[in-house]
């Protein structure tokens, strides 16, 4: 009986499995090998949500991002090929739980309760949007870390609760810096301009397609100096900040949007820097 367990234990393929930790709202970069090539197209299947990866030889990598609203506890996503096979991996992920910050505002009732024609503005914009996050380019199209727009104070932080007049509650997906009219907004880093134009709640908006639908925005503000379609390279000039669209003060909304979620922009600003450290240190190793 020993003998026929160890020859069965011999000739099973057991997966190639992996792990991480993740907050709900936050970006993971990851690497890893396997142990056959990675062919181009393939892309992690996280519980039915397609994680698009840029592959070499038998290495991938990508970022995995987990939704501001998440209460799952963990996750599993297999790697397929674009024909839907698998290879011999899979990824096992622990949701964190994280600690938002919350804050109680009083504002006017007409800015917390739509009219019906506004509402049917945001429904539509809001669809618009959702489309231009699932198509994007196939690969990566930065090769350096991500970096912050502006060096200013940050006046409202990623994930903040807001209760509005004691009954509406909402959160804050983006990063709000300080900044005056007419400040020069820098993009984050290279990508293709997706959209250029109004929308309800953040007014003049310039949208990034970075690769592997990762996008980063730029919101409120006063001019926009790009078209869609153009590629941009890191600190390109996008526009001017201003006060456009839901808000009574100047200020820069920067937001970045992964897989369909809107997560920390300082996530993604210290995982690509992990991204690109692994880079150097590879090359390093190769040149001694």
């Amino acid at each position: 009986m020993l003998k026929f367990l160890f020859l069965f234990s011999s000739i099973l393929v057991f997966p190639n499995s992996r792990s991480l930790e993740i907050h709900p709202g936050f970006v993971k970069f990851f690497q890893y090998s396997i142990d056959e090539e990675v062919e181009m197209g393939s892309y992690l299947m996280c519980d039915g949500s397609a994680v698009f990866v840029s592959s070499s030889k038998n290495e991938f990598w990508g970022y995995l991002a987990e939704s501001y609203f998440s209460e799952r506890k963990m996750f599993s996503c297999s790697l397929l090929k674009e024909n839907g096979q698998k290879y011999n991996f899979t990824l096992n992920a622990t949701v964190k739980p994280y600690n938002y910050k919350s804050e109680k505002l009083t504002v006017k009732p007409k800015r917390v309760k739509l009219s019906k024609s506004d509402q049917k503005v945001v429904n539509t914009q809001k669809q618009i949007l959702e489309d231009i996050y699932q198509t994007s380019e196939g690969e990566f199209i930065f090769s350096s870390a991500f970096k912050r727009p502006l060096n200013t104070k940050v006046t409202s932080s990623y994930g903040k609760k807001r209760v509005f007049n004691k009954h509406h509650k909402t959160q804050h997906l983006g990063i709000d810096f300080r900044t005056g009219f007419g400040k020069k907004i820098p993009v984050s880093n290279k990508g293709r301009v997706v959209f250029a134009a109004d929308l309800f709640y953040s007014g003049k908006t310039v949208i990034v397609d970075h690769g592997n639908r990762v996008f980063t925005l730029y919101g409120h503000l006063k001019r926009t100096f790009v078209d869609e379609g153009q590629l941009v390279d890191q600190g390109h000039i996008v526009g001017l900040s201003g006060a456009t669209g839901r808000v009574t003060a100047p200020h820069l909304h920067w937001g970045v949007i992964i897989n369909g979620h809107q997560v920390n922009g300082f996530s993604l600003i210290k995982e690509s820097e992990k991204h690109f450290q692994n880079i150097k240190n590879i090359n390093e190793l190769s040149r001694n």
